[in-house]
């Protein structure tokens, strides 16, 4: 994926991928406890800032399931600052300017910016590690040239890391920092990044501390916080285990009449209002059946789930038949790379769907007929977001 490098004032560099890819999460939201040795945010310290508190929305794509979403950010900004009245203002980034005194230039002013990034590649298991190398990466493009140094890279704490870079500039020093801030199931970053020098100086920490203190809200217009809270409610309901019964109806010579002990169960999301289950008798490493064709009596049942309008896959029932907001489509594969399918038409019961969260769901079996036979059983698995693999 393309990434921007977007050049901050005062080469206060963050790394963003605009568009790579709601409830309060602790890590990343939880005020207080923020940089320690900080100064108190809000209000002004001795020779400080005085702080006020603002409130930024930014685009969010999660790739994995090309999810998009809002990043809700509660910040505490030093008053009087404000965006570059010349500069467009993005879906993924808002710069705040300290007020300009006579000859002073962009580059030579305090600022600081809210982002959303991905310090790299928009991947979900990397955005954890990409973290880990923002500081190195300033060090590259801070102030100070050989005299500049890195007087803090820290985990302040879980989901929330910051560095801050200290360097000459002129009479006073300069204070180059950024706080990341990022829990799993997060789109994107948070990113609070600022360059202070000059007469806000000797205000490094209280910026730092407020950087460190901001409030993330996820607003996921699909799997909003009430939606999502009586799913994870749900889990306590779910099957201790995987189950599944297959009696062929009618039975055809050559096709298999039975399908054995579940052994292993793989689901997926790849997009909203799509999820798929995968359930098999044998010790499944993949469902990519073409690449690990199966063999001998190994069979796998798949459940494929869609929301038909703009909706998502959620707790509910699943119907085989068509003409549905929403609908399951039952398949058995067997060796020598067939699929039989049930007949939509023909099929009676259906799949419930108990609880499905980001990272879970499970639910209840119960369909016959379709001119293939019944299917019954429980199933419970970890729910992968991205493709099937």
């Amino acid at each position: 994926m393309k990434l921007l490098i977007l050049v901050l004032t005062s080469l206060s560099l963050a790394f963003a991928a605009p568009a790579c890819s709601g409830k309060k999460d602790g890590g990343g939201g939880e005020g207080g406890g923020g940089a320690e040795g900080a100064a108190e945010a809000g209000g002004e310290a001795d020779g400080g800032l005085t702080l006020e508190a603002q409130r930024f929305e930014f685009d969010a794509r999660r790739t994995a399931d090309r999810r998009k979403m809002k990043m809700v950010v509660d910040a505490e900004v030093p008053k009087g600052w404000a965006p570059d009245p010349g500069a467009k203002p993005g879906p993924t980034m808002k710069t705040l300017l300290s007020p300009a005194k006579q000859g002073q230039t962009i580059l030579s002013r305090s600022n600081m910016t809210l982002s959303v990034t991905c310090h790299g590649q928009c991947v979900q298991d990397k955005l954890a590690e990409q973290i880990k190398g923002v500081a190195a990466k300033q060090m590259e493009f801070a102030m100070g040239g050989d005299k500049k140094k890195l007087i803090k890279d820290e985990q302040i704490r879980e989901g929330v890391s910051g560095f801050v870079i200290e360097g000459p500039g002129g009479s006073t020093m300069t204070y180059t920092m950024g706080v990341s801030h990022w829990q799993p199931g997060w789109p994107m970053i948070v990113y609070c990044n600022a360059f202070i020098t000059g007469d806000q100086a000797d205000a490094w920490q209280q910026v730092y501390k407020a950087c460190a203190d901001l409030e993330v809200t996820i607003d996921d217009p699909l799997m909003p916080a009430d939606v999502m809270k009586k799913e994870q409610d749900n889990l306590a309901k779910c099957p201790k285990a995987s189950t599944l019964t297959y009696t062929a109806d009618p039975v055809r010579e050559g096709q298999p009449t039975t399908f054995g002990d579940v052994k292993v169960v793989k689901a997926f999301s790849s997009r909203p209002g799509y999820v798929s289950v995968y359930l098999a008798n044998y010790d499944m490493k993949t469902t990519r059946l073409r690449d690990a064709p199966l063999e001998g009596d190994q069979r796998v049942v798949s459940l494929s789930f869609h929301h038909h309008k703009e909706g998502e896959v959620l707790s509910g029932k699943y119907s085989a038949k068509y003409g549905r907001d929403t609908q399951v489509t039952p398949a058995l594969s067997v060796a020598g790379g067939t699929t039989f399918q049930w007949t939509a038409a023909r099929t009676e019961g259906d799949v419930e769907i108990i609880a499905r969260t980001d990272d879970k769901i499970c639910g209840r079996i119960n369909l016959s007929g379709g001119n293939r036979g019944t299917l019954s059983g429980d199933f419970v698995a970890d729910l992968q977001l991205g493709s099937p693999k």
